[in-house]
């Protein structure tokens, strides 16, 4: 679809041969794609404040998404993948798939959370904010297996914590050495 968004709408580019769905969902302005849509340049989408909720069995690749102080919520069955260059700006975002790799920016003033289930949650060139400064919005990261930075990648967590846990209870949680290169704010284990 195009056009200018309004409060509570989204203006929505998906640059695959698929065609989306828009419905009404568990809020207001929910925004839905059928499974294997958005798997190869990104699903985009704007909006003025309202949320966006996008579901998807299989892999899944993210373009920009603005949702201003919305809520972005993403859940895909198989590998979830932020594309090079594409902002994911939300009040609150909730990235959830089998491995999640970041190589852009996630910036979510109300907080962060990433689960990357048994798979591995790659930031290594990424960023991961939650605005920094003052901001004590909660940054929380789940995989059974993590590569954090590395390549430039960062987590800006300003005065709140940066929560790490495995997805899977029995394993162990090891960390490396603290502090690392590009992580500000405390960690929480």
């Amino acid at each position: 679809g195009s056009g200018t968004p309004t409060t509570g709408s989204a203006l929505i580019s998906l640059a695959t041969s698929g065609t989306g769905t828009i419905g009404t969902g568990t809020g207001t302005s929910a925004i839905h794609f059928a499974s294997g849509e958005g798997s190869t340049a990104g699903v985009v989408a704007t909006t003025a404040g309202g949320n966006v909720w996008l579901n998807g069995a299989g892999t899944l690749t993210l373009g920009a998404i603005n949702t201003g102080t919305g809520q972005l919520n993403v859940s895909s069955t198989g590998l979830l993948t932020i594309a090079i260059g594409s902002t994911i700006t939300s009040g609150i975002v909730s990235l959830t798939g089998t491995g999640v790799i970041n190589t852009s920016t996630i910036t979510g003033s109300g907080g962060v959370t990433i689960n990357a289930g048994t798979g591995l949650l790659n930031n290594g060139s990424g960023q991961i904010t939650n605005g920094g400064g003052k901001s004590t919005a909660p940054i929380s990261l789940t995989a059974d297996t993590m590569s954090l930075s590395g390549n430039g990648g960062m987590i800006a967590a300003g005065a709140a914590k940066v929560n790490l846990a495995t997805y899977t209870s029995t394993l162990g949680l090891s960390i490396g050495t603290l502090p690392f290169a590009g992580l500000s704010g405390g960690v929480s284990t």
